[in-house]
């Protein structure tokens, strides 16, 4: 399967996103690919990378719980470029791998004096989180959501309000938190970024995510459904 969104940042396209995945009963494979495109892809270019393999827990009626193994990633914000490889299979993720992505480039880790996150069990990755978020079977209960997110350096949260229904969409309103693994600065700068998950109910009752709306550093971003 795959999803893709158009993204944009104070009314400006700026780049794409593209969700493919595999899944079956009981387990998931998902890779998960951002870049910029256009005239911001020639100013700045920023790009995300990311591949997760995992299991499923379906519940009668809740949403399905995507528990990930392995995720890697390779990620370049413009201010910092580093690749992080993360093993799940245990009580607590363990960072297998993580380094700096071009010469000169510092590490997330270490730029700033950014200290340690520690993550706690139960924690996912980014690409689980936006698969957890996708899609919705029928009956399943939406904004159902409050995790700790661990990519192999930094530690979120992200936190989902009850659904607000109405004219044939779904609305959730959620709030995406740093926790651990930033520098002063970063935290400084800013903590939490509210954000908003507008579904749309297809015609057998699937909730089927259509755009996310979100505060970012450099104004508001939407992402909207191809």
């Amino acid at each position: 399967m795959r999803d893709l969104f158009a993204v944009s940042i104070a009314h400006v396209s700026v780049g794409e996103m593209t969700v493919d995945s595999i899944q079956d009963a009981e387990t998931y494979a998902a890779r998960m690919t951002f870049r910029t495109t256009g005239l911001a892809g020639l100013l700045r270019q920023v790009g995300f990378v990311g591949e997760t393999t995992g299991t499923i827990r379906r519940g009668k009626d809740g949403p399905a719980r995507f528990r990930p193994l392995r995720h890697r990633e390779e990620v370049d914000t413009g201010r910092h470029a580093n690749r992080t490889e993360v093993d799940f299979s245990g009580a607590r993720p363990v960072t297998l791998d993580a380094g700096a992505l071009g010469a000169g480039r510092l590490a997330a880790s270490v730029d700033g004096a950014a200290p340690s996150a520690r993550p706690g069990p139960g924690s996912i990755d980014p690409v689980t989180l936006i698969l957890s978020v996708m899609h919705a079977e029928k009956g399943a209960a939406l904004c159902d959501l409050d995790v700790n997110v661990f990519d192999g350096l930094r530690t979120t949260r992200a936190i989902l309000g009850p659904p607000r229904p109405g004219g044939g969409l779904v609305v959730c309103d959620g709030t995406y938190i740093r926790t651990g693994g930033f520098s002063a600065a970063e935290m400084d700068e800013r903590q939490s970024f509210r954000f908003t998950l507008t579904y749309v109910l297809d015609a057998d009752g699937t909730a089927r995510l259509d755009r996310v709306e979100t505060d970012t550093l450099y104004g508001k971003g939407r992402l909207k459904r191809r």
